[in-house]
Protein backbone atom coordinates (compact mmCIF):
# COMPACT_ATOMS: atom_id res chain seq x y z
CA UNK A 1 0.00 0.00 0.00
CA UNK A 2 1.37 3.49 -0.83
CA UNK A 3 2.31 6.50 1.13
CA UNK A 4 -1.11 8.68 1.08
CA UNK A 5 -1.41 10.81 4.29
CA UNK A 6 0.99 13.76 5.31
CA UNK A 7 0.55 14.45 8.93
CA UNK A 8 -0.08 18.36 9.30
CA UNK A 9 1.86 20.73 11.25
CA UNK A 10 -1.51 20.60 13.77
CA UNK A 11 -1.05 16.64 13.63
CA UNK A 12 -4.15 16.28 11.34
CA UNK A 13 -3.82 13.17 8.55
CA UNK A 14 -4.89 14.74 5.11
CA UNK A 15 -4.51 13.01 1.94
CA UNK A 16 -1.42 13.92 0.10
CA UNK A 17 -3.93 15.02 -3.48
CA UNK A 18 -5.18 17.53 -0.68
CA UNK A 19 -2.35 18.93 0.47
CA UNK A 20 -0.99 19.74 -3.16
CA UNK A 21 -4.54 20.81 -4.13
CA UNK A 22 -5.29 23.60 -1.79
CA UNK A 23 -3.63 23.84 1.91
CA UNK A 24 -6.60 23.50 4.77
CA UNK A 25 -4.42 25.19 7.00
CA UNK A 26 -4.96 28.79 7.07
CA UNK A 27 -1.67 29.40 8.22
CA UNK A 28 -1.55 27.84 4.44
CA UNK A 29 1.36 24.94 2.94
CA UNK A 30 4.09 24.34 5.90
CA UNK A 31 6.31 23.60 2.91
CA UNK A 32 6.33 24.46 -1.01
CA UNK A 33 4.30 22.79 -3.19
CA UNK A 34 7.52 21.50 -5.17
CA UNK A 35 8.72 20.45 -1.68
CA UNK A 36 5.70 18.86 -0.90
CA UNK A 37 4.90 17.01 -4.44
CA UNK A 38 8.65 15.25 -4.33
CA UNK A 39 8.42 13.78 -1.05
CA UNK A 40 4.78 12.82 -1.42
CA UNK A 41 6.24 10.05 -3.22
CA UNK A 42 7.10 6.78 -2.52
CA UNK A 43 8.67 3.52 -3.85
CA UNK A 44 5.99 0.98 -4.83
CA UNK A 45 6.36 -2.26 -3.80
CA UNK A 46 7.21 -4.33 -6.44
CA UNK A 47 7.48 -8.13 -4.65
CA UNK A 48 11.07 -8.50 -4.40
CA UNK A 49 12.58 -6.80 -1.04
CA UNK A 50 15.09 -4.39 -1.55
CA UNK A 51 18.66 -4.85 0.34
CA UNK A 52 17.95 -1.73 2.05
CA UNK A 53 14.53 -2.24 2.91
CA UNK A 54 15.52 -5.98 4.41
CA UNK A 55 17.59 -3.69 6.86
CA UNK A 56 14.67 -2.22 8.11
CA UNK A 57 12.23 -3.81 10.77
CA UNK A 58 10.45 -6.75 9.39
CA UNK A 59 7.30 -5.50 10.99
CA UNK A 60 7.55 -2.06 9.80
CA UNK A 61 8.28 -2.50 6.26
CA UNK A 62 5.37 -5.50 5.96
CA UNK A 63 3.10 -3.41 7.54
CA UNK A 64 3.84 -0.28 4.50
CA UNK A 65 3.40 -3.13 2.20
CA UNK A 66 -0.12 -3.94 3.61
CA UNK A 67 -1.38 -0.46 4.65
CA UNK A 68 -1.54 3.07 3.98
CA UNK A 69 0.31 5.33 5.48
CA UNK A 70 1.26 8.56 6.82
CA UNK A 71 4.45 10.64 7.17
CA UNK A 72 5.15 14.19 8.62
CA UNK A 73 6.57 16.38 5.78
CA UNK A 74 9.48 17.51 7.48
CA UNK A 75 10.48 14.12 8.64
CA UNK A 76 11.68 13.68 4.86
CA UNK A 77 13.87 16.53 4.40
CA UNK A 78 17.04 14.15 4.54
CA UNK A 79 15.42 11.61 1.82
CA UNK A 80 14.42 14.76 -0.18
CA UNK A 81 18.72 16.13 -0.29
CA UNK A 82 19.68 12.56 -0.46
CA UNK A 83 17.33 12.12 -3.80
CA UNK A 84 18.74 15.11 -5.21
CA UNK A 85 22.34 14.10 -3.99
CA UNK A 86 22.07 10.82 -5.82
CA UNK A 87 20.34 11.95 -9.01
CA UNK A 88 23.25 14.86 -9.63
CA UNK A 89 26.00 12.75 -8.94
CA UNK A 90 24.28 10.37 -11.31
CA UNK A 91 24.28 12.22 -13.66
CA UNK A 92 28.26 13.23 -13.67
CA UNK A 93 28.58 10.00 -13.22
CA UNK A 94 27.45 8.84 -16.09
CA UNK A 95 28.69 11.01 -18.64
CA UNK A 96 31.89 9.75 -17.51
CA UNK A 97 33.31 6.34 -20.16
CA UNK A 98 33.95 3.60 -17.85
CA UNK A 99 32.20 3.91 -15.07
CA UNK A 100 28.32 2.10 -13.64
CA UNK A 101 26.05 4.64 -11.94
CA UNK A 102 23.03 3.55 -10.34
CA UNK A 103 23.44 -0.41 -11.51
CA UNK A 104 20.70 -2.63 -10.64
CA UNK A 105 21.46 -5.63 -8.88
CA UNK A 106 19.11 -8.73 -8.46
CA UNK A 107 19.47 -11.71 -6.23
CA UNK A 108 17.24 -12.93 -3.57
CA UNK A 109 16.69 -9.22 -2.96
CA UNK A 110 17.27 -6.25 -4.98
CA UNK A 111 19.52 -3.40 -4.78
CA UNK A 112 21.12 -0.16 -7.02
CA UNK A 113 24.60 0.45 -6.73
CA UNK A 114 25.33 3.72 -6.59
CA UNK A 115 28.48 3.76 -8.52
CA UNK A 116 30.71 1.02 -9.25
CA UNK A 117 33.94 2.52 -10.44
CA UNK A 118 37.24 0.48 -11.99
CA UNK A 119 39.77 0.30 -9.36
CA UNK A 120 42.76 1.29 -11.87
CA UNK A 121 43.89 -1.46 -15.11
CA UNK A 122 43.90 -4.60 -12.51
CA UNK A 123 40.29 -5.37 -13.31
CA UNK A 124 39.41 -5.09 -10.16
CA UNK A 125 36.32 -2.24 -8.86
CA UNK A 126 35.19 0.02 -6.04
CA UNK A 127 31.76 -0.10 -4.92
CA UNK A 128 30.52 3.37 -3.58
CA UNK A 129 27.42 3.94 -1.77
CA UNK A 130 26.44 7.77 -1.15
CA UNK A 131 25.19 8.52 2.39
CA UNK A 132 23.27 11.87 3.13
CA UNK A 133 24.05 11.82 6.70
CA UNK A 134 22.77 14.74 9.57
CA UNK A 135 25.61 15.45 12.20
CA UNK A 136 23.78 12.63 14.71
CA UNK A 137 24.38 10.31 12.47
CA UNK A 138 27.60 10.80 11.58
CA UNK A 139 28.68 10.78 15.28
CA UNK A 140 27.32 7.84 15.64
CA UNK A 141 29.00 6.30 12.77
CA UNK A 142 32.08 7.07 13.58
CA UNK A 143 31.93 6.38 16.81
CA UNK A 144 31.45 9.60 18.79
CA UNK A 145 27.87 8.25 20.16
CA UNK A 146 26.85 4.36 20.27
CA UNK A 147 26.07 3.26 16.33
CA UNK A 148 27.02 -0.56 16.22
CA UNK A 149 23.39 -1.09 14.87
CA UNK A 150 24.08 1.74 12.50
CA UNK A 151 27.85 0.67 11.69
CA UNK A 152 26.59 -3.05 10.93
CA UNK A 153 23.43 -2.05 8.33
CA UNK A 154 25.80 -0.28 6.39
CA UNK A 155 28.25 -2.97 6.53
CA UNK A 156 25.33 -5.72 5.45
CA UNK A 157 23.82 -2.94 3.18
CA UNK A 158 27.49 -2.90 0.92
CA UNK A 159 28.58 -6.44 1.07
CA UNK A 160 24.94 -7.50 0.04
CA UNK A 161 25.89 -5.27 -3.16
CA UNK A 162 29.00 -6.36 -3.37
CA UNK A 163 27.92 -10.39 -3.92
CA UNK A 164 25.42 -9.25 -6.13
CA UNK A 165 27.61 -7.23 -7.99
CA UNK A 166 30.35 -10.24 -8.51
CA UNK A 167 27.60 -12.40 -9.28
CA UNK A 168 27.73 -10.29 -12.78
CA UNK A 169 31.16 -10.32 -13.09
CA UNK A 170 32.36 -7.20 -11.21
CA UNK A 171 35.61 -8.20 -8.76
CA UNK A 172 34.70 -5.57 -6.19
CA UNK A 173 37.94 -4.91 -3.88
CA UNK A 174 36.70 -1.93 -2.37
CA UNK A 175 33.65 -0.55 -0.60
CA UNK A 176 33.24 3.12 -0.21
CA UNK A 177 30.79 5.64 1.48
Amino acid sequence: MPLTHFICPDKVHRLISECLTKCPLESGRCLSLPTLTEIGHDRQWMGTPSTTQSLNPTRLEYLKIKHDYAISPFDRAFALLGTRHHRRLELVAKSIEGLEAEKKLTGEVSGIVDLLEPNGDNGTWRLIDYKTWGSYQVAKFTGVKQGVYEIHQVELQLNNYRLMASELGFNITQLFI
